[in-house]
């Protein structure tokens, strides 16, 4: 029976009452119940309803928006030398800077968190490397680059050849020094094998553990598979599974002009605008991840790589008309007309997509975006849906 209370405006506070078990005859208890679950206690696993709704604490903000959330663990990937390192170099950077922003790019804890501690942890990189990444951190923070700081630490696993004793020395960092933001770069030097699926299973579930219960933010940093855009292994497929976020990094070549882009593929907050950045070579031997819109001048040669570069692929794929192609008819049609090999095919693809020139239909078929209605009249208006090759 419900209880009277005074206040009609005044939600009752009621704890959840534990699910009775119905006695049921030992013949008619079901096959699919193992019977050691005859005596799980779940009573503790109800959610209870009365309990304070806390909105996730995010670590990151970038032009606003939030990423990275206290207690998650989160997928930085790419493929080798597409600048991983250096956009983490960024996160770090500004998680250390605290209260003093880089541009768009902000640490979004600090006055609960006024002097966030930093673990990177390598385990790929030859020693002279991790120094160059110290080196950065140093530069951008305007530390003496051989002064020990403790708000910033290196973990350096490249020699340790066991995967179990890596994880070990890890965990035992990780317990002694409690940081607030770690970078694993790569959680694949973590486990002896990356398509065996209980070791990564397990070893995704405990870095989730580690978040969790020292309350920070745990970024890990694992390649593609070679020729795909799938993380490598089980660990992979398992870390996507899990993570907050995932941000894919890639190069972008245009000219003289090269950059990076940070691309947030997967978000479980609200999407978050993409980040570019560049590396300035002009002051230190070992390069500077700088954010390209800080650059006045760098930023206006980019746009201006970009229109040329956008003027041509709507050349290359003018031959389409208005009519809808296949994938594979395309690709075929400009390896055929511009003697690519298939990567660069399928990124000139990409990119027709990426800069609106192209419209993704579905089922791998696309059509030539058509700006106006000068651009409408100088093609066929034939739309048939059939590829003509």
């Amino acid at each position: 029976m419900a209880k009277d209370y005074k206040n009609p405006l005044e939600a009752r506070v009621t704890k959840p009452e534990p699910i009775a078990a119905t006695a049921q005859p030992q013949s008619e208890i079901p096959d699919w119940l193992p019977k050691e679950a005859l005596e799980a206690d779940y009573s503790n696993d109800i959610l209870d309803a009365n309990q304070e709704l806390e909105m996730p604490e995010y670590m990151f903000e970038w032009k606003g928006v939030g990423f990275f959330p206290i207690g998650s663990i989160n997928s930085i990937t790419g493929h080798k030398k597409n600048g991983k390192t250096m956009f983490e170099t960024l996160l770090m950077v500004a998680c250390l800077k605290a209260g003093e922003p880089i541009g768009p790019l902000r640490y979004a804890l600090a006055e609960s968190r006024p002097e966030p501690k930093v673990l990177f942890i390598d385990t790929e990189q030859e020693q002279a490397y991790s120094l160059m990444v110290q080196r950065r951190v140093h530069h951008l923070m305007g530390w003496d680059y051989k002064e020990n700081v403790e708000r910033f630490k290196i973990l350096w696993l490249h020699d340790e050849l066991d995967a179990k004793v890596r994880y070990n020395k890890m965990c035992k960092m990780i317990w002694d020094y409690r940081p607030d933001f770690i970078v694993l770069d790569g959680s694949r030097d973590m486990v002896r094998d990356i398509n065996d699926a209980d070791e990564s299973t397990t070893f995704v579930r405990n870095t989730m553990n580690i978040a969790t219960k020292i309350k920070g933010v745990l970024a890990q940093a694992l390649h593609y598979n070679p020729g795909t855009e799938k993380m490598r292994g089980w660990l992979g497929t398992e870390l996507g599974n899990r993570v907050a976020y995932i941000i894919e990094l890639a190069k972008e070549i245009k000219g003289e002009i090269v950059t990076f882009l940070a691309h947030f593929t997967d978000c479980r907050g609200k999407d978050v605008q993409d980040v570019k950045f560049y590396v300035d070579d002009n002051n230190v031997k070992f390069g500077i991840p700088r954010l390209l819109e800080l650059d006045e001048v760098m930023k206006t040669l980019s746009d201006q790589a970009d229109a040329k570069s956008k003027e041509e692929l709507k050349s290359m794929f003018a031959f389409m008309g208005a009519r809808t192609y296949t994938y594979w008819t395309i690709a075929k049609k400009i390896r055929e007309a511009n003697h690519f090999g298939e990567d660069k095919a399928a990124k000139a693809i990409t990119d027709s997509v990426k800069f609106d020139i192209l419209a993704d239909c579905g089922d791998n078929k696309f059509k030539l975006k058509l700006t106006n209605d000068a651009e409408q009249a100088s093609m066929s208006l034939d739309e048939s849906n059939d590829d003509p090759f």
